[in-house]
């Protein structure tokens, strides 16, 4: 198993974004509002938009990072045909309300 964490920067809204454009597996994965983000993010797959998605926003208020929406995924628990770690890592696209909101990730990857 592998651990990565990173940002992905979504530079114009409604233009989405690949999280990442590699193969590697996905055993869990977890998205977070970027403290500084006005309006929502928006972590799915290819089709995400503001109306398709998952729905993250930013914290409250600029001192309460723990407010921030997360969301996460774990894949490393399947069983039977698809077997952990079946999702590929570039599977993740996010878009956003605002230019250049962010949406923070962690992930833990198969070997």
């Amino acid at each position: 198993m592998r651990y990565s964490a990173g940002t992905t920067n979504v530079a114009t809204a409604g233009t989405r974004v690949q999280v990442s454009n590699t193969p590697d597996r996905v055993l869990w994965i977890r998205f977070t509002a970027r403290d500084g983000n006005v309006g929502g993010v928006y972590v799915g797959a290819s089709g995400v938009s503001s109306s398709v998605g998952r729905e993250l926003h930013p914290p409250l208020t600029a001192n309460a990072s723990a407010l921030a929406s997360t969301t996460e995924y774990d894949f490393g628990c399947y069983t039977g045909k698809f077997g952990p770690g079946s999702v590929p890592f570039s599977t993740f696209w996010a878009d956003a309300d605002t230019n250049a909101n962010k949406v923070d990730w962690e992930v833990i990857l198969a070997d």
